[in-house]
């Protein structure tokens, strides 16, 4: 061994790295462990800055009048079911059959009704819920809109109709999947939330080269060195 107290001391860092990492990892925040706090911190701060419903509610304000036929493929029948009455609900003619859901309507107030529903989704409006993989509760209604939007808009590519296929593309992207995503999480500024921001990322930076150390002192303390 070339250099036994460098090496001990890139011992003594891996094994306390590995102990934070450790900590890391356990449920000390109220049941959340320390990356899904930092991830919650981020998902506050991001929150208003994915909020795009305006400019969608736009676009299809200038598409009212449009008509649009689309065939909708759902998860299962109950779903396929669910996707009848949301369209029913935006004026649109839908029918199902087992999977399948047949659309025809005005675009416009089809994109309308998922964009009013986003809205209340992204301003964390009580709606039905259900649990992802993860526990965390997710809007029912939410997701059949995206599901009917997401395959109504691959239909529409097949039938080579771009451009109603491109605004169930920017609906789905900037208003229902946002809201989706963003349901039931308390909105922050970066302002208000700066301290914990700055210590998150400090705490990040020092942490990584913690590890980039303690590799470089036990490798140059047992011998190995990059030489160029």
């Amino acid at each position: 061994m070339a250099n036994k107290k460098e090496f001990t001391i890139g011992l003594l860092m891996l094994i306390s790295f590995s102990a934070v990492l450790v900590f890391i990892f356990l449920p000390v925040f109220d049941g959340k462990n320390t990356l899904d706090e930092v991830d919650d911190l981020f998902n506050r701060v991001s929150k208003s800055s994915s909020d795009k419903l305006e400019d969608i509610e736009e676009e299809a304000q200038e598409n009212v009048g449009t008509e649009v036929s689309f065939t909708a493929t759902a998860d299962d029948a109950a779903q396929a079911e669910r996707i009848v009455a949301l369209m029913s609900d935006a004026g649109a003619q839908a029918s199902a059959q087992d999977k399948k859901v047949d659309v025809s309507g005005d675009i416009g107030e089809i994109m309308l009704a998922a964009t009013d529903l986003s809205r209340q989704a992204f301003d964390n409006e009580s709606m039905e819920v259900t649990a992802d993989k993860t526990g965390k509760e997710k809007p029912v209604p939410l997701y059949d809109w995206f599901t009917a939007i997401d395959t109504g808009q691959k239909d529409l590519q097949s039938a080579g109709e771009f451009d109603n296929q491109k605004l169930f593309l920017e609906l789905s992207e900037k208003a229902i999947e946002p809201a989706y995503n963003y349901y039931g999480i308390e909105e922050s500024s970066p302002s208000s939330e700066a301290i914990a921001i700055t210590v998150a990322l400090i705490g990040y930076v020092i942490y990584t080269l913690w590890y980039g150390f303690a590799i470089l002192f036990m490798f140059e303390g047992y011998g190995i060195k990059l030489e160029h």
